[in-house]
């Protein structure tokens, strides 16, 4: 499976699905943006207003450790993502064809491991949002994460179990959008990633540090996360020196 890769570190926009067997149209795939919050541009600080003006916060410091949005055609945006993953899964309402409906995930890797209420949670409106869709329309993304330690292991575990969880439910594999963040600037900006959804047009805007020769700006298939691992820890290396 290929994946192509994101260049760039402001404002990119790919299709973040390099296989679309899963959808009718490819149009239907969703989109990525990516800034650094030292270089965003106007048209997504408008766009971010927006979404966080009209849209659902998912608010993981109101939970402990992992939460899951409902399933509506909200738009929804997530802060604060450190060593934190989550997911994205939108499909077309098959009660109204005009909307999208998705969700939203934010949680500790270790919550795929340790609470069995979050994984029963997530794939439960996993399957609402299957069932609410039409055929042919879901689309499923992995986000977040971070430099935990030099082998990433629990970033790189938690990717290929929560890749099971979708595959498990939907029959196809997720893509990872972006990987992990390995911004050496230590202070708040540069360990935070936050994200923003824009339901209707399938746009993820991303606001994280810039990476290490971007290196972590690309997609990728989980089952190639070892291979992308390699690349980060000599980046991250290269990066301390």
């Amino acid at each position: 499976m290929k994946t192509p890769e994101f260049g760039q570190q402001t404002q990119i926009e790919t299709p973040v699905v390099p296989e679309l067997s899963h959808l009718k149209n490819p149009a239907d795939a969703i989109m990525l943006c990516i800034d650094s919050p030292d270089d965003i541009t106007e048209e997504t600080i408008n766009k971010v207003k927006m979404i966080t003006r009209n849209g659902e916060n998912i608010d993981f410091f109101k939970k402990t450790a992992a939460i899951v949005s409902e399933v509506n055609d909200q738009d929804k945006y997530s802060r604060e993502y450190r060593n934190c993953t989550g997911t994205i899964v939108v499909g077309r309402s098959s009660a109204d064809p005009t909307k999208n409906i998705s969700l939203l995930s934010h949680q500790m890797p270790y919550e795929l491991y340790v609470r069995d209420s979050f994984i029963a949670e997530l794939k439960k409106k996993i399957e609402k949002l299957k069932m609410d869709s039409t055929l042919g329309t879901i689309d499923a993304i992995i986000i977040g994460g971070n430099e935990l330690n030099d082998e990433f292991r629990e970033y790189t575990d938690s990717i290929i179990d929560l890749n099971k969880i979708i595959k498990d439910s939907l029959g196809f594999d997720a893509i990872v959008a972006i990987g992990p963040n390995i911004s050496p600037r230590g202070d708040r900006t540069g360990v935070n990633t936050n994200i923003y959804f824009d339901n209707s047009n399938r746009r993820l805007y991303v606001i994280r540090a810039e990476q290490p020769e971007n290196i972590t700006n690309k997609s990728f298939a989980p089952e190639d996360i070892e291979k992308e691992k390699e690349e980060w820890t000599k980046s991250l290396e290269k990066s301390k020196k």
